[in-house]
C-alpha cells in the first residue's frame, strides 16, 4: 500500500546485524516471500527429522533398555521402518557416555551441554583423553547420521536415480557427517563423487537425494545440536491454556503460534508475538516440544474432526477406507509400542492381547471429537511412548501452511 514508493525507497539502518539475521540466534525476525507455495522438499523436510529425532527418542527411552548387546530384535519405528537395533546400541552407549561425563544432562530432559563432543570432540572426558575417532567408538553425531542413512535407503533414494553417477550408503553417512568439508576430512573421492552429481541433469529423484543430502547435513550439524541444547518451558515450548490466556486469548495469536513451538524468554514465560524465523528450526524446537510436553486434548480433538470429516466422504465399507485405516495403523503402533510387542507380531495379535486387559481400543467410526471422555481415552492411548506418528498426522498441515 506504499503508493508514495517513500517506504521502497528508504534506507533501513541495522546495528547488531550478525546477530539480528543469524538463524539460530535470532527469533525476532521473519522470512518473507509467497507464503502459498511452502518451501521444498515437503513432506520430507518435517518427516526425515522427526525420524532422526524418533532414533534418539528410542535410546533414551528407558523401555529401550529390552533390547540387549547382541539382539537381534527389529525396531518398529515411525509405524513402518524397522532399523537394525545396532543404531539404537550405538546412541545408548554414546548418551551413557555423555551423561557419565557431563556433555549432556537428563533433567528435566535431554540437553546438550557440550558441542564439541556431539561432534566428536572428545578431549576431555573424566576417564581419560581420547582424540577424535581414535576410541573407534562413533561420536553421537556419526551414530544420528547411520541412523539417518537408514531413511534414505527405505526411500529408495539411491536406487534408479536415473543419472550416470551412482552414490553408496557410505557416500551418504560421510556427507551428512562433513558436507562440503568432505576434502579436508580426508574424504576427496566422495567429493568428486557429489560434485558430479549435481552438475549433471537432474531427475525428479536424484533432484530429491540431493535436498536430502543437503537437509541431513544441515540437521545432524547446525539444527538438531542447536535444538538438543535448549530447554522445554525456558528457551522454547507449546502454548498452553493459561498460556494462551494471559496473552488474551486464542484470537490474538495466529494460528501457527497455537500450533507450533515458540520461543520462550523465561521460565514458563512464551515470547508475547515471536516466532522461529528459520524453518528447520521451528519443526526441531516443535518435534521436541511434543516430545517433551506431550500431546493436548486441542491436538486430538482437532485430529478427530479432520480425521471424522475425511472418513465421511471416502466411498467403500468403513473398515476399508483410507482414513479409517490410517487412524486403526496409529492406533495399532500406540499399542505395540505401549505393551512392548515384537515388531513382527500382526494388527490382528497386537489389538486381541490389547483387548485382554483394557478392553476395546479407540474405533474412529465410534469416537466423537466433542465428547471428553473419547478425547482423553485416545489421548491417554497416543501419548504412551513417541508421539512422532500422531504428530506426523496433526502436525503436516500446519507446518505446510505457515513454512
Amino acid at each position: 500500500n506504499d503508493k508514495s514508493g517513500k517506504l521502497g525507497n528508504g534506507v533501513l539502518i541495522l546495528d547488531e546485524v550478525d546477530m539480528i539475521l543469524h538463524p539460530l540466534r535470532s527469533e525476532l525476525n521473519f522470512p518473507i516471500g509467497d507464503v502459498a507455495n511452502p518451501i521444498l522438499p515437503r513432506p520430507d523436510r518435517w518427516s526425515f527429522p522427526m525420524y532422526v529425532f524418533e532414533g534418539l527418542f528410542w535410546a533414551v527411552d528407558s523401555d529401550a533398555e529390552d533390547a540387549g548387546e547382541g539382539s537381534q530384535e527389529k525396531l518398529y519405528v515411525h509405524g513402518r521402518f524397522q532399523v537394525p537395533d545396532t543404531h539404537l546400541e550405538q546412541l545408548k552407549k554414546v548418551i551413557k557416555e555423555g551423561l557419565a561425563n557431563s556433555h549432556l544432562q537428563d533433567e528435566p530432559h535431554l540437553v546438550l551441554l557440550n558441542e564439541n563432543w556431539y561432534h566428536g570432540r572428545r578431549q576431555h572426558d573424566r576417564h581419560g583423553p581420547s582424540s577424535e575417532g581414535g576410541s573407534g567408538e562413533p561420536g553421537m553425531k556419526e551414530c544420528l547420521a547411520n541412523w539417518a542413512v537408514e531413511w534414505i535407503l527405505d526411500a529408495q533414494l539411491l536406487q534408479d536415480t536415473g543419472t550416470q553417477t551412482q552414490i553408496e550408503k557410505q557416500d551418504v553417512r560421510l556427507f551428512f557427517m562433513h558436507g562440503s568439508s568432505l576434502c579436508r576430512a580426508g574424504h576427496t573421492d566422495v567429493m568428486a563423487k557429489m560434485e558430479k552429481l549435481s552438475a549433471e541433469p537432474q531427475t525428479e529423484k536424484s533432484t530429491r537425494l540431493l535436498q536430502m543430502l543437503n537437509l541431513g547435513h544441515d540437521l545432524l550439524n547446525s539444527y538438531i545440536p542447536h535444538a538438543l541444547s535448549k530447554v522445554n518451558r525456558v528457551s522454547f515450548g507449546l502454548l498452553l491454556e493459561r498460556d494462551v490466556e494471559v496473552l488474551g486469548g486464542t484470537e490474538t495469536q495466529p494460528k501457527s503460534r497455537l500450533l507450533l513451538a515458540v520461543p520462550f524468554t523465561g521460565k514458563d514465560t512464551p515470547s508475547r508475538a515471536a516466532e522461529f524465523a528459520q524453518p528447520d528450526v521451528q519443526i526441531a524446537m516443535t518435534i521436541l516440544a511434543y516430545q517433551y510436553g506431550g500431546l493436548r486434548p486441542e491436538n486430538i480433538q482437532e485430529l478427530l474432526m479432520r480425521l471424522k470429516k475425511d472418513l465421511s466422504v471416502e466411498p467403500g465399507e468403513m473398515t476399508e477406507r483410507k482414513t479409517y485405516k490410517k487412524f486403526q495403523d496409529m492406533v495399532v503402533h500406540a499399542i505395540r509400542a505401549r505393551l512392548r510387542l515384537r515388531a513382527d507380531s500382526s494388527d490382528e495379535a497386537v489389538l486381541d492381547e490389547w483387548k485382554k486387559h483394557h478392553g476395546e481400543p479407540p474405533n474412529l467410526d465410534l469416537v466423537t471429537p466433542n465428547d471428553p471422555a473419547d478425547v482423553q481415552a485416545v489421548l491417554a492411548l497416543l501419548q504412551q511412548k513417541s508421539e512422532q506418528g500422531m504428530l506426523v498426522q496433526r502436525s503436516r498441515p500446519a507446518i505446510a501452511e505457515f513454512l
